[in-house]
């Protein structure tokens, strides 16, 4: 089993970061508000921070993990399955799809007959290399 972390662009993590800082802050300062019902308060806390713990959750858990009999996608509550035989293609590419890759520099794996999924492994040519070995049918471009 070899498990390998998510890339993650600078920019990307400045948004993810502001964005939950954001959240917190505003939850407490909505629940402290006077114009503001205490129970709506509660609830916006509850609501905001739940957003930035799902956020962050994901952020923080992205792995791809080469397992014996197939490739294992995690991030947050999420889990993808893709037995080796069943990938077909991978390749290089850049794109801002939404993905369970945290970087805009990306795998695209194709598998089944028409499933897509991208990735971002920080050791990207490890990853590619012990890939090659345990998915020998499938085609590889640059």
């Amino acid at each position: 089993m070899e498990r390998f972390k998510s890339r993650k662009d600078k920019w990307l993590s400045a948004i993810v970061w502001v964005s939950n800082l954001s959240l917190l802050i505003l939850g407490v300062l909505l629940l402290i508000d006077e114009d503001v019902p205490f129970a709506g308060g509660l609830i916006l806390l509850i609501v905001m921070w739940g957003t930035a713990f799902f956020i962050m959750w994901m952020w923080q858990t992205t792995a791809y993990i080469l397992e014996n009999e197939h490739l294992l996608i995690r991030y947050g509550p999420f889990r993808h399955n893709i037995p080796y035989s069943n990938i077909r293609k991978v390749k290089r590419t850049v794109n801002f799809l939404s993905s369970a890759a945290l970087s805009t520099k990306r795998l695209e794996i194709h598998y089944n007959r028409f499933d897509l999924i991208y990735i971002s492994p920080e050791e990207e040519e490890r990853f590619l290399s012990l890939l090659r070995e345990r998915c020998p049918e499938a085609s590889f471009e640059d």
